[in-house]
Parts: structure tokens; sequence; C-alpha cells
């Protein structure tokens, strides 16, 4: 299997990059004039820009598939991350490839009375959401264009690779000896995925590409935790069952919304924080049956200790015990 990975720096797109490389797959990274040049053995690399439809177009030329792991910061979603959709479209229809697109929670808003299907309404209340749905819709029409989309949506990513996640917020001075940071309520859920497990996954799906209808959405269920589940994993990660937490200053976010078009647009997904929004992964596992997710605790260890790295401090040591 061919495949351009554009986003191939980034946490999504460079970690199934390198899944397709350790799988023996011919890859090809779109690499942005000036940007960040991913870490890939066995990969070729293409300097253009994703938002060049001649140079996305030519990267592409005879590729059985595009991993579109593109992102840009939220605030430059429109209409950054909408064009370069409409130009994977148009150039995955024309070569006849499958899209894999990274799907997440926002556009499917609250409200569901259990956890959420493929075929769940979409009830998005956010600008976000509206977003990732009209990307998704970009994606689903290009497939009456020759194309085929695999959405597989997942929940909050962790893992080596992912880079400015919550996860990372809530650890980030926890690895430094200082408290983990605590957003959640206890008692409510919150999706998360663990990246290496969901790169596993889409190329599984990849490789499957001819069984499936031309659009599929996948939901990848992950680890459904609340905050406190989460903040346990992270201290026996940490080698420290007494960490103690602070509460994240959702108050002072409000207060400085009004500047910050970031936290404005943070502020609208705190439901997810406040409310059970979950995903049914059965039909991923009715079609992947071998698949198993990584235990939640060494996702955490493994994620931690990256961190820690990148921060320049010593890996922690994490209990032995796994429960």
């Amino acid at each position: 299997m061919k495949t351009l990975v554009i986003g191939a720096a980034g946490g999504f797109g460079g970690t199934v990059a390198r899944e397709l490389v350790r799988r023996g797959h011919a890859v090809r990274a779109l690499v942005r004039p000036g940007g960040r040049k991913p870490e890939l053995d066995r990969a070729e690399l293409v300097v253009g820009d994703a938002f060049d439809r001649d140079a996305v177009g030519n990267a592409a030329r005879g590729v059985d598939a595009i991993v579109w792991g593109f992102h840009l910061p939220y605030p430059k979603w429109v209409p950054g991350a909408l064009d370069s959709a409409r130009i994977t479209g148009e150039v995955a229809a024309r070569e006849h490839a499958t899209v894999l697109f990274p799907g997440n929670l926002y556009g499917l808003g609250s409200d569901h009375p259990a956890a959420i299907a493929e075929d769940a309404p979409f009830r998005s209340r956010s600008r976000l959401g509206d977003i990732r749905n009209e990307i998704e819709a970009i994606f689903e029409k290009s497939t009456s264009d020759g194309a085929r989309t695999i959405v597989l949506r997942a929940g909050d990513y962790l893992g080596p690779e992912a880079h400015n996640t919550w996860l990372e917020l809530m650890t980030s001075r926890a690895i430094r000896g200082g408290r983990i940071l605590d957003p959640g309520k206890r008692g409510v859920p919150h999706a998360w995925a663990y990246l290496p497990d969901v790169a596993r996954a889409g190329v599984d799906l990849l490789e499957r590409r001819a069984e499936l209808v031309p659009f599929e959405r996948f939901h990848f269920e992950g680890y459904s935790v609340d905050s406190t589940r989460m903040i346990d994993a992270v201290r026996r990660a940490l080698g420290d069952r007494s960490r103690k937490t602070w509460r994240f200053p959702w108050p002072l976010v409000r207060l400085a919304a009004p500047f910050s078009k970031t936290l404005r647009l943070a502020l609208e997904v705190r439901y997810l924080w406040d409310e059970p929004v979950v995903l049914d992964g059965r039909k991923l596992y009715v079609t992947l049956p071998a698949f198993r997710t990584t235990p939640l605790d060494d996702a955490v260890a493994r994620t931690l200790s990256a961190i820690a790295v990148r921060a320049g401090v010593s890996p922690p040591a994490p209990m032995l015990e796994t429960v």
C-alpha cells in the first residue's frame, strides 16, 4: 500500500506514518516548505504546502491512501482546515484513494442517552464541532467522485508523540514534583485514546479498505474514565500515590475568554468535562476482532516518560503493579 501522509510531523500523522513504515508500506510525507521534517526512516519526503492543490496532487500521484493528519491552531481552522480538506478530497477522488481522517468528539455534541454509536445524530454545540462536521461532509462528498473515506473518531489523545494534549497540561507540573491538574468532575467519564493504538487501528482499517463501504465511520472507544481514575493512573505512573491535585481554573478561563479566541473556543467544549460523552467501539471490534488496546497504566506511564524527556527532567519511576 502506497500512502501519502499530510501532517507527518504531527502527532496523529506521524504516529500513523511510523506504523505504516513498521509494517513495510511505502510512505510519502508532505512537508511544508521551511517546516519541521518528520523523523521517519524509509519514507519519501516531498516538500509542498497542504493549501497548494498542485503540490498535494503531485505528492498523491499513484497512492492508495491519504492520511489527513493536517492540523492548525483552532482559531485558524476557518478557512485553513476546510481549504485543505477540500483539496485533499478532490485529489483523493482523482486518485481513487482512501482518506483516513481522525475524527473527534466535538461534532457529536452531548445529550446522548448512552455510549455513542456511529449512526448517532450530530448535535454540535460549538463552532469547533460545526467545523469538524463540515470537514467530514467534505470527505463524504468526495466519495461520490471516486474517493473513499474512513473516519476514525476518538477522544483526547495521550501517547509519547501526542503533543499539547490535556494529559500534558494535567501533568506538566507534576513531572517536576508539583500537583496534578484536575479539569473534570468526579464520576463523569471522559473519553481518552492512546495514540499508538489509534494508529494501529487506522492502519488495520486501511489494509481492509476494499472490504468497507466508500464512506465509513468507526468509533475508537479507548478509555472512558472519570478524572479520578485518570489521576490515579498518573499517580501510579509518577510512583507517588499521594500526589496532590489542584482544580483547573475554569472561572479564570471564563474571565479571560473575551480577550482570547483560543480560550473562547476552549469554553465551548468544556461540557466534555462536565457531561458524559463517550464512544461505543463495538463496530470497530467487530471489524477488527483481534484488536486490543494498551492497558491504561502502561499508556499513561509511557506518555509521562515522553513528556518528562521533552521537558528535560528525569522520567518518573512508575509503580510496578497494574490495576
